[in-house]
């Protein structure tokens, strides 16, 4: 495990308002006798707050090494008789029991980043016993558009300044095009915030590959329209929620800044549409677009795309319409993937064909299983 592992940990274990929503959350839906599975325990502390809660068994399924730092942890604390320690990713692990409450902390910075929806289905489908709980209980994402000259001037500003004398200019379409992780609670919302999407972990389903979230806001402040700020707020469970809203205390989540091509003045009456879309899975993109009008005169328009890696000109060949696609060694896996998957083998079957045709594409068996059952989750249709 790596130092930046162990302040990442730090970073989310020194969150006092996650810690004491999820503490008090768990506290609330753990009964004595309780079967809990934990999905990316990381350093374990939730399952070891559901341990305590007098769960019966906790199955803590990490995919990452520090799952060998959080078996250590629960032993030295006595509750290694408790917890299960499953070291798979969640798609793949195997748990011998249907368990009472199904938690996670695996929120993105604006909640869906993650995978959270895909991750928590599919535990739900596996594991959770009817009638059983999902913690978080529901997700909702939302946006307001912001004056916010301090996180500007933060963001682009910066690179529009220069720097001992060298020029940086070229560098703020960049900054442009990116979303930032940053701390937006001295933003001022020139229209009210709205939620553009909300999710129940208890029915949601796999998630589309990419996410599509629009709203049209009706400007109630004069101010200088700088961008949207992003932001989500779960429940936890009937008596707990948390924000990581501009207007909440501020968390290790902070909040996602959307910035503007431009600033833009705006007064009461003027609209603003936005639309944001994120994609999800193996193609992994931001993509958002703001439109300011004053009845029917626009008076300015952002569109921003951001992949999550430089666009290659391979990638630009692939979409052109006259491209011949031809499969790689991987994605002649996954058509054989399909073929096998006929409703007669079992998991463990089709992945040791798998191994045993593709070899120099899994490590080893358990490989195989894990990129089958991850593949599986997102690309087969859901059966009744």
């Amino acid at each position: 495990m790596s130092l930046t592992q162990v302040l990442h940990h730090q970073a989310l274990l020194q969150d006092s308002i996650r810690m004491t929503a999820y503490h008090r959350a768990i506290s609330e839906v753990v009964r004595p006798g309780d079967i809990v599975i934990d999905i990316g325990t990381g350093s374990g502390i939730l399952s070891f707050l559901a341990a305590k809660a007098g769960a019966r068994r906790v199955y803590a399924i990490e995919h990452g090494d520090i799952i060998n730092a959080a078996r250590k942890l629960a032993e030295v604390n006595g509750l290694g008789s408790q917890i299960v320690f499953v070291h798979s990713h969640s798609a793949a692990a195997e748990i011998p029991e249907t368990a009472d409450v199904v938690l996670s902390e695996i929120l993105g910075h604006f909640g869906i980043e993650e995978d959270a929806l895909a991750v928590s289905g599919c535990a739900r489908e596996k594991w959770l016993r009817p009638g059983g709980t999902m913690l978080p209980a529901w997700l909702a994402i939302n946006l307001v558009p912001v004056a916010c000259p301090s996180v500007w001037e933060a963001i682009i500003g910066f690179w529009q300044r220069g720097l001992h004398g060298v020029d940086f200019s070229a560098l703020a379409r960049l900054a442009h095009q990116t979303p930032h992780l940053h701390d937006c609670t001295s933003a001022v919302g020139v229209a009210p915030p709205q939620t553009v999407a909300r999710y129940d972990f208890a029915s949601v389903e796999n998630p589309p590959a990419v996410l599509d979230y629009s709203a049209e806001f009706m400007v109630c402040r004069s101010g200088t329209l700088h961008g949207l700020v992003g932001y989500f707020e779960a429940g936890l469970s009937p008596g707990v929620n948390i924000s990581t809203g501009p207007h909440a205390p501020l968390t290790h989540w902070k909040q996602m800044f959307f910035p503007g091509e431009v600033p833009v003045p705006v007064e009461p009456g003027d609209r603003i549409m936005c639309r944001l879309k994120r994609g999800q899975g193996g193609v992994r993109f931001w993509f958002w677009s703001v439109v300011v009008t004053r009845g029917t005169k626009r008076l300015g328009q952002t569109i921003q795309f951001a992949p999550a890696m430089e666009i290659s000109p391979r990638m630009v060949q692939v979409t052109e319409s006259g491209y011949v696609p031809r499969l790689s060694q991987a994605g002649e896996a996954r058509r054989r993937l399909f073929e096998l998957s006929d409703g007669r083998r079992t998991l463990g079957e089709i992945s040791a064909l798998l191994y045993a045709e593709y070899p120099t594409l899994f490590s080893d068996m358990a490989d195989a299983r894990l990129q089958a059952a991850s593949w599986l989750w997102r690309l087969l249709a859901k059966t009744p």
